[in-house]
């Protein structure tokens, strides 16, 4: 018989934690941990290689509250690989659009080609929500416009007391332009670790 053998997680969704409202918020060294911790994942796959060695330039391209699991244990795991693309992959569909508008890179946004730099926007984004206590799109937003122009309200401007240096690493997680993020989520977390040992 052919079967799927999958890992069981207890625990619960990032989004559960981010977001909720009934209760005192978690302070922001928790989402931190939480972000670095994403942060480490991503760059393991995006690391990954084939047996010949050759780098498979995996992207999740779907990172959000939602694909983040918080386990009982404390442990982090990035979920639903289910939409990643892999340089080697059989089939390529660029028409399709895919994973969640309000996360996603200006260039997924515009259907072009991916790298490892999207997923670290989408972590951009989670931050900016760590940071300001709110969601990065507002009802009514054009999201899809604010997005693809480079619109995206900025951390300072919808938070004030947020400290400088995580605003900073969080805008250039963020940048429009993929030359001017991070060029790795390994070097994101570091920034972020750098900022925690402070």
């Amino acid at each position: 018989l052919h079967f799927i053998a999958m890992e069981f997680l207890e625990g619960v969704a990032h989004v559960r934690f981010a977001r909720k409202k009934e209760q005192l918020p978690a302070p922001l060294t928790y989402h931190l941990r939480i972000i670095i911790d994403t942060l480490r994942g991503l760059h393991y796959a995006h690391e990954l290689r084939d047996f010949d060695g050759r780098p498979l330039n995996v992207v999740h391209r779907d990172v959000s509250p939602q694909n983040v699991m918080l386990t009982w244990a404390g442990g982090v795991k990035v979920l639903d690989f289910g939409i990643a693309k892999a340089e080697l992959s059989i089939e390529a569909r660029p028409e399709d659009f895919k994973g969640k508008l309000e996360y996603m890179a200006p260039e997924q946004a515009l259907r072009l080609d991916v790298d490892r730099r999207a997923d670290i926007f989408s972590v951009g984004v989670m931050l900016h929500e760590a940071l300001t206590r709110r969601r990065l799109f507002r009802k009514g937003d054009d999201k899809y416009e604010m997005l693809t122009q480079g619109r995206l309200p900025h951390v300072i401007d919808v938070a004030p007391s947020t400290p400088r240096p995580l605003a900073d690493i969080c805008m250039r997680a963020m940048a429009h332009d993929r030359e001017q993020r991070y060029a790795t989520a390994d070097e994101m977390a570091d920034a972020l670790e750098d900022w925690l040992g402070k």
